[in-house]
């Protein structure tokens, strides 16, 4: 037990997934593109990119959320997640067999990646509290509010991994370091590569519009 046991259902991508759901009952898996052209992260595109965001934020939720990060996450629980989407909900076979996949599955971590540490951290938020009588952790407090949906020796896991002195000190390290990288975004709600896929389809000759062009109407 881990992930989705572990804490609060994401109930809200799980909605919004009834649609996908939907379709891939009826039809199967359903195709996504995805932004390779700036070699950064790549971002999903297409009728169903929504459906693959509000999905990886579902799926992530099978990871237990005690591993020290994403890079100590067993590989086998990783390929495993791969399996998942690619073969139940989106059709990855076309990507898996370009020359493109090792970029891709670097991307698709990524998703993965920044998923899994914004659930560890709302779900250590919630239940990693100082006592306020104290001031401090009351360990015993906390272990006895064990979320019922989690074993207790999957407990003592998330307790022993929140109480351990490094990980205290890298989470300290982790706020500073957030405090400190503050990003203004001009672009809304949409990423520069939904807006240039946009732009392209839109466009008289079809061309892929430069960043340059794509900063003025972002």
């Amino acid at each position: 037990m881990g992930g989705r046991a572990a804490g609060r259902l994401n109930t809200r991508d799980k909605t919004r997934n009834l649609s996908l759901k939907e379709i891939t009952d009826t039809k199967g898996p359903v195709p996504i593109q995805f932004e390779l052209r700036d070699k950064q992260t790549i971002m999903p595109l297409g009728d169903h990119a929504t459906h693959w965001s509000s999905y990886i934020g579902e799926v992530i939720w099978g990871v237990p959320l005690y591993y020290p990060s994403w890079l100590k996450v067993p590989k086998e629980r990783k390929a495993a997640l791969i399996t998942d989407i690619g073969s139940t909900q989106f059709d990855l076979r076309p990507h898996m067999e370009s020359p493109d996949w090792t970029e891709i599955n670097v991307g698709i971590q990524q998703h993965l990646q920044k998923a899994y540490n914004t659930n560890k951290a709302a779900f250590k938020a919630q239940h990693w509290v100082i006592d306020p009588t104290t001031g401090t952790y009351n360990v015993e407090k906390i272990r006895r509010e064990r979320p019922e949906n989690i074993t207790a020796s999957e407990w003592d896991k998330y307790i022993e991994f929140w109480n351990d002195p490094r990980n205290i000190a890298r989470a300290a390290q982790n706020r500073q370091n957030r405090a400190k990288s503050t990003v203004i975004s001009q672009q809304g709600s949409r990423s520069l590569a939904r807006i240039r896929d946009e732009m392209m389809q839109t466009s008289t000759t079809q061309e892929y519009p430069s960043l340059i062009d794509t900063f003025f109407v972002a």
